[in-house]
């Protein structure tokens, strides 16, 4: 978490595209991201087939999936089959 104070959020890095590619195959998934948490907020880095651009945008984390994730006693990947009717 200290790490993500100092530096500069809001740039996409490409090589995680990469990655995403490689799951979005692996899972058969139409999209998927990557996610830098601090204790306050949560950026979304890196996303394939999400409609949005790349940019680095963030939420509070009472807005955001991963606190589904990370809080469970067990925690482990997410895949949501379609997130506009989950709620």
């Amino acid at each position: 978490m200290q790490a993500l104070q100092h530096i500069e959020l809001g740039i996409r890095v490409p090589e995680l595209d990469v990655l995403l590619e490689v799951v979005k195959e692996v899972w058969r998934a139409p999209a998927c991201c990557i996610t830098l948490l601090d204790s306050r907020r949560v950026w979304v880095s890196n996303s394939l087939g999400m409609g949005v651009d790349s940019r680095c945008d963030s939420k509070p984390w009472e807005h955001a999936m991963c606190p589904w994730t990370l809080l469970t006693p067990n925690p482990m990947a997410l895949a949501v089959e379609d997130l506009s009717q989950d709620a």
